[in-house]
């Protein structure tokens, strides 16, 4: 695909041709479009190699600490962590005090300080012993980073942050003794992370009111996890039965705070859910609604609250297998969320003439299609009605974005006139 640059060039010079714009407005245009692709692309370039730089060094330090354990005194370890610790924040201090053009290279020194800052928990806690809690230690990190990105308005430290979180959420879910304990299943670790995904999209609009940065990161990060927690959930009638061999003790106490954080994320974000478009924002309510209640009534059936209904054979790869009605529902439940909210984001970018989403929503519909027929892959009849479906699916998004395409053309004929 052109450059942004080369297709404004393009559409630039059929403007000019019809009067509508004139040299020097058109040589400014693409003069202002070359600056900011070249500034853009080195930014983002700079950003994605200096997060990358500053967890790669958090953790050769670490292997190079453990790769000499035995040889290194104990108080050497502290005080060069702690240097170097002292020294990538510092360092980073330095750069935003004295407004120094490296912004991106700050940030990376700030991700380094708070992975060095998880290997100094782990490296007291080996030292002298204080290991008995795992998920402490990480608790620890995400309350030091937390506080840093609010204070620093970072969008990686955030991204740390959320990391931190959802690593602890899960270790305290785990280990054995902890007043949150779950069950050993997987189901209830998925119904969590949909919660922390819902809650992240629907306090991502009111965080980027006052800190865009960090909202920005909410918004992608609960996005992906969202996306993420769906699809898993789509093969449901798998994961149960997997998870009947695993053992049930505990409470489920932890998913169910999470999900309902997320209801109210939800409640509180919906008015800064695409705020120019209000057809959208309302059905984009209504689809988080429904992942709330689909992931509440699947870790209700786990906690034995929701029956799973008669068991229904199905035929996969030759081999006739038995399921529940509620693992059929769920699963089914889960495929219609997931091309919905795919749907979703193909109109939504068409409305707002932002292609990624228009994009971001194809590749769903296509992805949901493939996974759903290796997954129903059987009978030749449901096989045949899946493609059939997914096909006509795929044509109509296309033929939706030519429309939509030459409705813009057409306004800015009217326009012109």
């Amino acid at each position: 695909m052109a450059s942004f640059p080369k297709r404004l060039e393009t559409f630039l010079a059929e403007a000019a041709g019809r009067g509508l714009v004139d040299e020097s407005t058109r040589a400014g245009l693409l003069a202002l479009a070359r600056e900011r692709e070249r500034e853009g692309g080195a930014l983002r370039l700079a950003a994605v190699l200096g997060w990358m730089g500053g967890a790669i060094v958090s953790i050769g330090v670490i292997l190079l600490v453990a790769a000499n354990w035995d040889g290194i005194a104990p108080s050497v370890k502290l005080v060069g962590l702690l240097a170097l610790l002292g020294g990538a924040h510092g360092a980073a201090f330095w750069i935003r005090c004295t407004d120094r053009p490296y912004a991106r290279t700050a940030e990376a020194l700030h991700v380094a300080g708070a992975g060095l800052f998880l290997a100094g928990i782990g490296l007291i806690a080996q030292i002298y012993h204080l290991n008995a809690r795992p998920p402490d230690g990480i608790l620890l990190w995400f309350v030091a980073v937390a506080p840093l990105a609010v204070l620093l308005r970072s969008g990686p430290l955030a991204a740390v942050s959320i990391f931190a979180l959802i690593l602890w959420m899960h270790m305290e879910a785990s280990f054995k003794g902890s007043p949150l304990q779950m069950p050993d299943r997987f189901i209830p670790h998925l119904v969590m992370e949909i919660g922390l995904g819902l809650a992240l999209v629907g306090f991502s609009g009111l965080v980027r009111c006052r800190i865009p940065p960090i909202g920005t990161v909410f918004q992608g990060m609960g996005a992906a996890i969202l996306f993420g927690g769906v699809y898993v959930l789509g093969f449901y009638r798998h994961l149960h039965e997997w998870n009947g061999y695993r053992e049930h003790g505990g409470t489920h106490l932890l998913p169910l705070v999470v999900l309902g954080l997320g209801g109210v994320g939800i409640a509180v974000g919906a008015r800064h859910f695409a705020p120019d478009h209000s057809w959208y924002r309302n059905r984009l309510v209504a689809l988080l609604a429904f992942v709330a209640v689909l992931a509440g009534a699947t870790l209700l059936v786990e906690m034995g609250m929701l029956g799973r209904g008669d068991a229904y054979t199905h035929e996969e790869f030759g081999w006739a297998r038995t399921y529940r009605m509620a693992d059929w529902v769920l699963s089914g439940a889960a495929w219609l969320l997931w091309f919905l909210l795919a749907l979703w984001c193909v109109g939504f970018g068409a409305q707002s003439g932002r292609r990624g989403w228009v994009n971001l929503g194809v590749a769903g519909v296509a992805l949901g299609v493939i996974t759903r027929f290796f997954d129903l892959m059987g009978g030749l009849a449901e096989t045949g009605t899946l493609f059939v479906a997914g096909g006509l699916v795929l044509i109509g998004v296309a033929w939706g974005a030519e429309r939509w395409r030459r409705n813009l053309v057409a306004r800015m004929g009217r326009g012109a006139s």
